[in-house]
């Protein structure tokens, strides 16, 4: 856990009641006010000419970064994920805004494709000052369709879609993928998501494409054994999905996963965690879908797949986001009016 302000001021000057106390030579009036701005990070180390080597070791070991940020996506749009450093909201703040992705999947087959992403192109809202709109897509051939699923993408190439949103690629063939990826526009970086892979089929398709790979396995052991692999073959920029076996207890999954990021520093799990709500149901249901999305969104979910476009229930998962992601000590402000 990142340390208090106070916790940085009993270790200043001040906190030990020096001569050199509140000196303001770090440009703060008192030792106390740059302790809270340093556990901020609004200040740095270097600015207290009197800072002790054990308080300087502390900070940047306990400063250090625990979650990777991955940037993926179009150029001018890109989407940060990851980078998070605590696990409580009011220990810190959470950085990077979880990604909420539309799922379109080749088995509703073209016209649903064609219809549902002219909706997402036009939706835009804006609450609390905050323009919101749809900035990830996910397209996902989930009944080995390979012409739906190269058809899906060159629909998006030919519009110019693939310019506006930032793309999820997920299949069960390789070259599925390599594909896909070679259609898209130079400024497109996407996440690729090859299903029941092996170590060798996603070494193959980082080499073949650069771009960010999202991996399973069978258990979160195996997991972290394949990212540790991965990245001694210079495999970066991963993304990683629950495995089957700990669906049944997600939340603990997930939960298990940050603590061990943050609290045990955990290396090989360190990466941004995606997850698909329609993994959770057992029907249908966009409510119950909704649900599952926003208790994923709360609980440590980086990226979510949801699979399919209702405005009314995108809205409510916007607005929880809204929430969970804004800085505790400056609450979310609204102009005063009867609404």
């Amino acid at each position: 856990m990142s340390l208090s302000g106070i916790q940085i001021f009993k270790l200043l000057p001040g906190g030990k009641k020096a001569p050199e106390a509140n000196c303001k030579k770090c440009n703060f009036p008192t030792c106390m006010a740059y302790a809270m701005k340093l556990a901020k990070g609004e200040a740095l180390i270097e600015q207290c000419c009197y800072i002790s080597d054990e308080l300087k070791d502390l900070i940047e070991s306990q400063s250090g970064k625990k979650q990777e940020t991955i940037t993926f996506g179009i150029n001018q749009k890109q989407i940060k994920t990851g980078g998070e450093t605590v696990l409580y909201r009011h220990d810190k703040t959470f950085l990077n805004p979880t990604c909420i992705s539309i799922k379109l999947t080749t088995s509703k087959g073209f016209e649903y494709f064609n219809n549902t992403i002219q909706q997402i192109k036009n939706y835009k809202v804006e609450r609390i000052g905050e323009e919101i709109s749809i900035q990830c897509i996910s397209i996902q051939n989930d009944n080995n369709d390979s012409d739906m699923f190269i058809k899906f993408i060159s629909k998006l190439v030919q519009e110019n879609l693939d310019a506006c949103f930032s793309l999820i690629l997920v299949s069960f063939e390789l070259d599925d993928l390599i594909k896909g990826y070679n259609l898209l526009v130079d400024s497109q970086k996407p996440i690729l998501f090859l299903k029941n892979a092996n170590k060798g089929d996603y070494t193959r398709l980082y080499q073949s494409t650069c771009s960010t790979i999202c991996i399973e396995a069978d258990t979160i052991d195996d997991l972290a054994t394949l990212s540790e692999k991965l990245e001694a073959e210079k495999v970066k920029d991963l993304i990683l999905a629950i495995p089957d076996n700990c669906k049944d207890n997600i939340i603990e999954t997930l939960t298990l996963i940050r603590r061990s990021v943050v609290i045990n520093n955990i290396k090989a799990l360190r990466f941004p965690i995606l997850t698909d709500a329609s993994e959770y149901i057992l029907t249908q249901n966009d409510i119950q879908q909704g649900i599952w999305a926003g208790c994923l969104l709360s609980k440590y979910s980086n990226i979510v797949l949801i699979n399919f476009f209702n405005p009314a229930i995108v809205y409510s998962l916007f607005t929880l986001r809204q929430n969970l992601f804004t800085d505790p000590q400056k609450p979310l402000q609204i102009e005063p009016n009867l609404y």
